[in-house]
């Protein structure tokens, strides 16, 4: 698969005059998390992904709603024995494996290392010149990013930076956010914010203290929209599994070979396929599975991904979730990766109810929930099996009435003293849409 990611120049470490208290604490501290629009679904992918691919690093705790803080505990021990040049060569090591991570993750918008904290917003500037002091560059971009509720006078400290490092040589240019003193992922992102030597400082407050955090990645934009608006089949009558969502969605799995029963026009298989994951999928309606398809096809010319026409075939078929059996099914189909014998993760959104233009009644949620239950509830007792669990979409509805109708409660009512056990893992809500998007890991 082709690499997506941006290409970065390594960050220099080595020591500067007067920032040896600095150079002490890198890499101990660990790394922030910054999460988008739903944090506690983020937080547990972040999780997940770091116990897969981040064994240096563990969860600590939630400092802000959407500021986790990963611990570096690996880094802490090695300390003791490990000194100078073969310790930071290891954490560029880390911070290159970090950045490469960030294209793994639908929830974490950026990731930043942090590299100090104040006790007082009062000594903030010189702090934060003492870490640009350490670049050999000319010519950087600038901006911070303030996450405290204590007063940061961003662009008056950005221009004293300025001046300051015009005195070392430096040209600077700051960017400010549009809006508020945060800068959104889009502003990073294309002023290249995370590529060294230009600099996002993020300045985050954790017991009495304000964490300097620096950016070490972000979010390709690019990237995501492409797979977003540019696939050939969209589905806009039915609506569209946003990618980021399937993404965590994948990302929340225990096994290995995924299996959606609902592929639509397939945007968990195109992340699948993008992750490289084995995968088959399936639709009740022939249309959909040939949309499916072909926006797989056309993911794999984007990203030269090596999956063949004939491949693409067999993997995805028409079938009807409520009655067909995995078990003999999956024997029938003649592929070309050991899928045979594998415990399946299901990773699904079934259907969503008709397309709402305006917020309904309660009465109309609740009749909407009503014509799906049997729907879910038929797919999970056919689909759940002693060898496959599921991560699904299970939608809920705002009303005008103010409340919310979750068909999530009518199963869990018709599932009560079952042998299935639901787990609420979070939630999914684009702004001002009229459906919530609720996600239940499901096992037997």
């Amino acid at each position: 698969m082709k690499n997506t990611s941006k290409n970065k120049n390594p960050i220099d470490f080595s020591p500067a005059s007067g920032s040896e208290a600095i150079q002490a604490r890198r890499g101990h501290l660990g790394f922030l998390f910054f999460f988008g629009n739903s944090p506690d679904l983020a937080k547990i992918e972040a999780e997940r992904v770091a116990a897969r691919l981040l064994p240096f690093l563990k969860y600590d705790s939630m400092i802000t709603r959407q500021v986790a803080w990963f611990k570096s505990t690996e880094l802490e021990k090695r300390e003791k024995r490990d000194k100078g040049d073969k310790r930071e060569e290891e954490l560029k090591t880390k911070l290159n494996v970090l950045s490469n991570v960030q294209n793994v993750l639908g929830g974490t918008v950026k990731i930043a290392e942090i590299i100090g904290s104040v006790r007082s917003l009062n000594y903030l500037e010189n702090e934060l010149m003492q870490n640009l002091s350490q670049t050999s560059k000319h010519k950087i971009n600038l901006a911070i990013s303030n996450y405290s509720s204590g007063k940061v006078y961003v662009k008056s400290t950005l221009i004293n930076l300025k001046n300051r490092l015009k005195t070392k040589n430096i040209s600077c240019r700051f960017v400010l956010a549009k809006e508020a003193d945060i800068l959104s992922t889009a502003e990073i992102f294309h002023n290249k914010l995370d590529i060294w030597p230009n600099v996002e400082f993020n300045i985050v407050p954790m017991d009495g203290e304000f964490l300097i955090a620096r950016t070490i990645s972000v979010q390709n934009l690019n990237d995501w929209s492409k797979r977003d608006f540019g696939i050939p089949a969209p589905d806009a009558q039915s609506g569209m599994l946003p990618p980021k969502l399937a993404r965590m969605m994948l990302n929340l799995r225990n096994r290995e070979t995924i299996y959606d029963p609902f592929c639509g026009n397939g945007r968990v298989l195109l992340e699948a396929a993008y992750l490289g994951l084995d995968f088959i999928g399936s639709d009740i309606d022939q249309v959909k599975v040939e949309s499916t398809k072909k926006n797989l096809r056309w993911l794999r010319d984007q990203y030269q991904l090596k999956i063949t026409n004939e491949e693409i075939e067999k993997r995805i078929f028409v079938a009807d979730a409520k009655t067909w059996n995995i078990e003999s099914g999956i024997l029938n189909i003649d592929t070309t990766f050991d899928i045979r014998h594998s415990r399946f993760q299901i990773v699904t959104e079934p259907d969503l109810g008709p397309a709402l233009h305006y917020l309904p009644r309660i009465s109309q949620a609740e009749t909407i929930a009503s014509n799906l239950l049997d729907l879910y509830f038929k797919s999970i007792n056919n689909l759940i099996t002693k060898t496959t669990s599921g991560v699904f979409v299970i939608p809920a509805w705002k009303t005008q009435e103010g409340h919310i109708i979750r068909l999530s409660d009518k199963i869990l009512d018709k599932l009560n003293d079952s042998r299935y056990h639901l787990n609420k893992l979070g939630e999914y809500a684009r702004p001002n849409s009229f459906i919530i998007r609720e996600i239940y890991q499901i096992n037997n």
